[in-house]
């Protein structure tokens, strides 16, 4: 049932998407664009007020690109983060309180952890002002100069999208360069990298890609749809994004939790 659903679901974005996008391009022929847009950086956090404190929000602010807003989607949050927003006391950041709801998701915990961040991701879609859309996790740290750079190289090859390479803190403490995913034959960096158009926007984050028979993750479901539409995409051989261990954390990303949920 559920691959027939996921069949049904990627059929109807296939017949909107293509549309939508064409419409979209036309739009943004006729407008007059900036010399420096804004740029909408979307962070989706839950409950991790030191990460945005220490990690997201301070390499945020501190972008040599400077024209930006900062949306952080704090999705059912109970601990200090509305707080730690006010701390920065940054006119470019802004607080959205997005309720955490069960509605949608599946019910395993497991299953869970691929479409965690879609409903505030979509919500910020929705709520961004910006020429483009970039997306932070709230424990992931940006290379300064990595916004800067992104733009320079989208609007210099007329791209839609663009991703880069990544540093990896390794298990041991160790350092090393990732982010070369092949999907569809497109080179794409992790989500962290990720810089694109505004009105690519028309592209949701699915809540269901889980029950793709292999794109299960939110972020490759989203990419390999870009792909498929067409999307100019391209990838910059340049680190924006640092990953490492969380305060607490044995192992990165996906290993860590799935290891909790089975000594669970």
């Amino acid at each position: 049932m559920n691959q027939i659903h996921a069949h049904l679901k990627q059929a109807y974005y296939k017949a909107y998407e293509t549309e939508s996008l064409w419409v979209a391009r036309n739009e943004f022929a006729k407008q007059v664009q900036s010399k420096i847009p804004l740029v909408s950086v979307l962070i989706p956090t839950h409950n991790r007020s030191l990460m945005l404190q220490e990690r997201s929000l301070r390499s945020a602010v501190t972008q040599t690109y400077e024209n930006i807003e900062i949306l952080v989607l704090a999705h059912g949050c109970t601990d200090e983060t509305v707080d730690v927003v006010k701390q920065f006391s940054d006119p470019r950041i802004r607080f959205v309180d997005v309720p955490r709801q069960k509605l949608g998701y599946p019910d395993r915990p497991d299953i869970q952890w691929f479409v965690a961040p879609v409903k505030p991701l979509n919500i910020g879609c929705r709520l961004a002002s910006g020429s483009f859309l970039s997306v932070l996790g709230d424990d992931d740290i940006w290379k300064p100069n990595h916004l800067s750079k992104s733009i320079q190289y989208l609007n210099n090859r007329d791209l839609e999208f663009v991703s880069s390479l990544t540093s990896k803190i390794n298990d041991d403490g160790e350092m090393e360069i990732i982010g070369r995913d092949d999907l569809n034959g497109h080179v794409v960096g992790g989500v962290s990298t990720w810089v694109y158009r505004s009105y690519l926007k028309l592209f949701r984050w699915n809540i269901d890609s889980w029950k793709n028979s292999w794109n299960r993750p939110n972020d490759y479901d989203l990419a390999t749809r870009m792909i498929n539409r067409g999307v100019r995409m391209g990838f910059l051989n340049n680190v924006g994004h640092v990953w490492e261990k969380r305060p607490g954390q044995e192992k990165l990303g996906s290993h860590d939790y799935f290891d909790k949920m089975e000594d669970g």
